[in-house]
């Protein structure tokens, strides 16, 4: 029988790792630490160490396909959201970041 509260908790835990990963390669690439080809690698780098943590973190393959699913439906939602960058001073590493969601047409 598997503990779906743990496996919950487990697939939150690993979700907020992915986003951590994420969040730092845009770090790095916006305030030009690495190149946009140096960050895709990092992020692609990282998330296969974390996902080969998968066998012994999660007890149930249904989580993985979940999280998997989860992941598909927010990429193909990131194309109705558009992201603008405002610049508040001359350096690129200042930029803010807003994204306004786009509804179907």
């Amino acid at each position: 029988m598997v503990n779906w509260e743990s496996e919950i908790g487990s697939a939150l835990i690993v979700a907020a790792i992915f986003l951590v990963m994420v969040g730092l390669g845009e770090l790095l690439r916006g305030t030009g630490a690495c190149s946009q080809e140096g960050t895709r690698k990092f992020v692609h780098f990282t998330g296969g160490i974390v996902s080969l943590s998968f066998a012994y973190v999660f007890a149930s393959h249904w989580t993985v396909l979940g999280l998997g699913i989860v992941f598909i439906g927010l990429m193909t939602t990131k194309k109705n959201w558009a992201c603008y960058h405002l610049s508040t001073g001359s350096s690129a590493s200042r930029a803010v970041i807003f994204c306004i969601h786009l509804p179907y047409i």
